[in-house]
């Protein structure tokens, strides 16, 4: 058996005597040094002397170190092991071992363990600037992510010769001095007395690095820090040690663990640890055979932002009180709205808060203040909306140093210059925000830099940046300023002055703006805004296919216009009848309904109701058998077809409706190349304006106008556009109209089946809404196959 093999044995044996050596307060490995002491015995060639000076050290040095060397073997085998009979007693040892016992298995000296998960791309990320020559890495992030985790692990497993934990204390005044750590690190890591003088030290502490393989883990650095990221005067000694950590020539590894970022002259990097993944904590409870469902787990991971700690926090009480399901933990939980319900994790929190408040005051209020923005339909804030919140302070380079000081100490998420809280940190912002004196004022600068911050609306991002004003204004019970916030109106490509709740209609966002207003409503006393609330109202719910509650809306209105006599209040109001009597196929009554809304706006400002409303005459006239009822039809179609497709008077929702209307009352009159043009005309005005219902509607118009004509392919393929986008926004009436056609197209086709399965969809809705006269019309329809 050769040296090389022999030396491994020995370092094997050490290695199983103490298989927590890397985690013992004072490892002994076998460094470098001890190789060589133990390859001289074995080869019987070299002295202390010889070794002393290939490593710089002293013979008494390298004599110490011998002397702990046999003395460990000596326990270790049971008999008295010096330089003279190294080589027979470890061959004594191996014949042993061959006569009297199996193989051994392997030992597994980088086991990973179970609760360690997810830091494998960490692992490798360290690992990589390792190998880029990096001396000093610094592991950056929030509390509870897993900082000291993953530098613990990383260190164990890269058989350093020697590993050096420095813990800092979390209360500054009880940080060790530098010189007592210089001094505890030569004497009890490398068995070498410490000098008198700091420098000294350091030099000695430099040549034991330059020689040997040395891990060294400093946890919790910031409490060390100031806010401006360097170290507090006391303890500026530390730079010094980190430059020797940082030199070239040392063959040490150094992890800093940090919440804050280190900010000083040296060379260091840093590794911005992210939060762990949903897999990653679905593999942690699936190792504490914990059930995890994926929709539970997906909630509970985002509530608490994927943090580390949070996961094992809670892993206890869904054991102990929960019958290990995460679903039965949520639901309690979930309801409550209580994300820091776990003790562990809510002083984590507050500790990260309280420190920052003694820190820097002017961060710690920022922070605070983020938690007034919600993050949910707008997940992520400008740094505008940063800025907004430090409205005290004029000078714009300060400005810039508090939000990039937040930022650095990753309280905050930052990317692509945007910014959010985790909603763990939130809950402790916000709670802190109430308990203070400006939660008045931090929502009515945060609801006014939402209105000013949108200037238009074409998509719908637009309109949910502009209504998050609503909710800061909710906030501190100001409904007449969210009120102002729905009513305000802004420009577009397809319409000027377009109030915010006719966005909201037109970009099919109805089930937001809904209990919005009903909120309102119930804390508002001015008439006239409660009948512009209700008029909106009525439409919304006409919209969204409620026209119980559109009708019950509309009831109120007229109350309103019957008592105060507000012309505007009531064209909208007989507007709103109309529509729905046509929903309902009370199709005289909504005759009656338009006629009396054109009279009424035909000479005022509100002139563009008239035109809708002449347009619903149109349609309805064409459904007449009475020619004079056709000829009128006719009539209206012609005197209203420039202004409907050519004017720029009407809403995008008055403009849409009317270009239906007149498809519709063409195809009545057997026009179908005309029909089939407003049509395309309304889905392209519906994909310009993002007015999916009216595409929707003019799509099912398209399939019908195909059926007739027996082109059956292009009849299907628009069925299923049409109820797939009008599905999409819960159109409930219309996506009840589009399973009819599509029915009567199947019916026309032969195929029964399909027919009956679409009539009955059409009837389920209709009598969901409470419509029996389109129930009975499609019954009907389906006694005919």
């Amino acid at each position: 058996m050769d040296i090389d093999t022999k030396l491994e044995f020995v370092h094997s044996v050490l290695i199983k005597h103490n298989q927590e050596i890397i985690q013992a307060k004072k490892p002994r490995p076998l460094n470098k040094l001890k190789m060589s002491i133990l390859r001289s015995a074995l080869l019987n060639e070299g002295s202390y002397q010889t070794i002393a000076d290939s490593y710089n050290y002293t013979e008494g040095h390298v004599k110490k170190v011998a002397y702990e060397l046999w003395k460990d073997l000596s326990k270790i085998w049971g008999v008295k092991v010096s330089r003279d009979n190294l080589l027979s007693v470890i061959e004594t040892e191996l014949q042993t071992q061959h006569t009297n016992l199996s193989p051994s298995p392997p030992i597994i000296l980088h086991h990973k363990a179970h609760d360690f998960i997810g830091r494998d791309a960490a692992i490798t990320d360290i690992n990589n600037l390792v190998n880029e020559g990096r001396k000093i890495i610094v592991i950056q992030a929030a509390g509870g992510v897993g900082k000291t985790r993953l530098a613990q692990e990383y260190i164990k497993t890269q058989n350093f010769d020697i590993v050096i934990p420095l813990l800092m204390a979390k209360e500054k005044e009880n940080i060790s001095t530098v010189e007592s750590v210089s001094e505890d690190w030569l004497k009890n890591y490398f068995q070498e007395e410490p000098g008198t003088e700091f420098g000294v030290n350091l030099q000695k502490l430099r040549r034991q690095l330059q020689t040997q393989k040395v891990g060294i883990l400093i946890d919790n650095l910031e409490p060390a820090l100031d806010k401006q990221g360097r170290f507090i005067e006391k303890h500026r000694g530390y730079i010094e040690i980190l430059r020797v950590l940082s030199d070239a020539t040392v063959q040490s590894v150094t992890l800093i663990t940090s919440r804050e970022p280190l900010y000083e002259n040296l060379e260091t990097e840093t590794y911005l640890l992210p939060s762990l993944n949903q897999p990653d904590w679905k593999e942690f409870f699936a190792s504490h055979n914990i059930n995890a469902d994926e929709q539970t787990l997906s909630e509970i991971h985002k509530a608490y932002g994927g943090n580390a700690l949070a996961m094992k926090v809670l892993c206890d009480p869904i054991i102990r009180y929960y019958d290990r399901s995460t679903e039965n933990y949520w639901y309690e939980h979930k309801i409550s709205g209580d994300l820091l319900v776990e003790l562990a994790v809510q002083n984590l929190i507050k500790e990260q808060f309280n420190r920052l408040q003694k820190l820097d005051y002017e961060v710690y209020k920022l922070l605070c203040r983020l938690g007034c923005y919600r993050y949910q339909d707008i997940s992520k804030v400008t740094i505008e909306a940063l800025l907004c919140l430090l409205w005290y302070i004029s000078d714009e380079k300060q400005r810039r140093y508090v939000i990039n000081s937040l930022r650095s100490r990753c309280l905050v998420e930052f990317e692509k210059g945007e910014y959010w809280l985790h909603p763990i940190i939130r809950e402790e912002a916000i709670e802190r925000l109430k308990l203070s004196d400006e939660w008045q004022e931090v929502n009515l600068r945060t609801g006014q830099f939402w209105t000013e911050s949108v200037k238009n609306i074409e998509i719908g991002k637009d309109a949910l940046r502009a209504f998050e004003a609503y909710y800061h204004y909710i906030n501190i019970d100001e409904f007449i300023l969210a009120n102002q916030v729905i009513m305000k109106v802004r420009d577009n490509t397809w319409r000027r002055n377009e109030p915010l709740n006719a966005s909201f209609c037109r970009l099919g966002l109805l089930e937001k703006m809904i209990p919005a207003i009903n909120k309102i409503l119930e804390n508002i006393n001015n008439q006239y805004s409660r009948g512009q609330l209700y008029s909106i109202l009525t439409s919304l719910y006409f919209l969204s296919g409620q026209p119980q509650k559109s009708v019950s809306c509309n009831d109120e209105l007229k109350k309103i216009v019957n008592e105060y006599d507000f012309q505007d209040l009531k064209i909208l109001s007989l507007h709103h009848t109309g529509l729905y009597q046509i929903d309902y196929l009370e199709l005289e009554a909504a005759k009656q309904s338009f006629n009396d809304t054109a009279i009424i706006a035909a000479n005022t400002n509100l002139h563009r109701y008239a035109v809708t409303a002449w347009c619903a005459l149109s349609f309805l006239k064409s459904t007449s058998e009475l020619e004079q009822d056709r000829n009128e039809a006719e009539l209206l179609i012609a005197s209203n077809y420039s202004e409907v497709v050519n004017g720029n008077i009407l809403t995008p929702f008055g403009k849409g409706y009317g270009l239906v209307f007149l498809g519709l009352s063409s195809k009545n009159l057997g026009n179908y190349q005309k029909s089939e043009e407003l049509y395309l005309k309304a889905i392209l005005h519906g994909e310009n304006t993002k007015f999916t219902q009216v595409k929707g509607k003019a799509i099912s118009g398209l399939a019908e106008l195909y059926r007739i004509q027996d082109d059956f392919e292009k009849a299907r393929s628009h069925h299923v556009q049409s109820i797939e986008l009008l599905d999409k926004i819960g159109a409930k009436c219309d996506l009840a109209e589009a399973y009819y056609q599509r029915g009567l197209t199947y019916q026309k086709m032969g195929e029964i089946e399909n027919s009956h399965t679409n009539f009955n969809e059409a009837i389920r809705l209709f009598n969901e809404m409470e419509a029996p006269k389109q129930f009975e019309k499609v019954e009907k329809a389906k006694v005919q196959n």
